[in-house]
């Protein structure tokens, strides 16, 4: 695992679901879908990646088809790969703000929470080795983190970073 690396992404899993609350006869439609299959855009919307500097372009165009009115969907999926009108892009950055946010918040601590456990347990002796506060088994009282949890912390701490790089983007 590499910190802060620039290349590093995450799956969303709750895109699909939550466009489908957003417009739910877009997301039902299987015309729509056999489209983004036949374009082989469907997998960036079943899981879809985003990475620090944003969203990949084949996720915004799937988005883009899926949530555009009936008429600019009429067009095909080809018609998508650039960006739209404002209540389109709008509507995209919306899904996914939410699909992020709520990434987020599945996994369970803040980003705060998580530096604030890896210090806690490190206790001066470095995140990386065996120095004060890790111990050889699991965590439970006074701060202690094995290896094995602190590197799990870590790993979703970066995650949560991928994500909040992301949302910047988005929200720029």
């Amino acid at each position: 695992m590499e910190a802060d690396n620039d290349r590093d992404s995450y799956i969303l899993t709750r895109l699909l679901p939550w466009v489908a609350t957003l417009a739910p006869a877009a997301a039902a439609d299987a015309k729509r879908l056999d489209a983004l299959a036949a374009a082989a855009l469907l997998p960036a919307l079943k899981e879809p990646t985003v990475e620090r500097a944003g969203v990949p372009g084949a996720t915004l165009q799937a988005l883009r088809f899926l949530l555009a009115a009936d008429d600019a969907a009429a067009k095909g999926p080809g018609a998508f790969a650039v960006a739209g009108d404002a209540e389109l892009e709008r509507r995209v950055a919306l899904a996914l703000v939410h699909a992020c946010e709520s990434e987020l918040k599945a996994l369970g601590t803040t980003a705060e929470e998580d530096a604030a456990l890896l210090a806690a347990a490190a206790g001066g002796g470095g995140a990386g080795g065996k120095g004060k506060g890790f111990s050889g088994g699991a965590a439970g009282g006074g701060g202690k983190l094995s290896e094995r949890e602190a590197t799990a912390v870590r790993f979703r701490l970066e995650k949560k970073g991928v994500l909040r790089a992301c949302l910047a983007q988005l929200r720029a």
